[in-house]
């Protein structure tokens, strides 16, 4: 009978983990950017353009958002 160590079980329980959190992680930032893209319109591609940077375009109009009057 042929068995697998509990070691290599347990790396290999640990990888599936580490690849699940990263798949959900990609996806809930997916996610986000969406619906930035919904709200913000072609003023989010206009800055995404300008500054080369997703992230820090998304932080640049939550900061926007956040300084504007309601």
């Amino acid at each position: 009978m042929n068995t697998t160590p509990p070691n290599t079980a347990i790396v290999v329980l640990l990888l599936i983990t580490v690849v699940l959190a990263v798949v959900a992680w990609l996806t809930v930032q997916r996610q986000r950017s969406l619906r930035r893209r919904r709200r913000f319109g072609p003023q989010y591609d206009l800055t995404v353009s300008e500054f080369h940077s997703q992230p820090r375009v998304e932080t640049e109009l939550l900061n926007v958002r956040d300084a504007s009057p309601d």
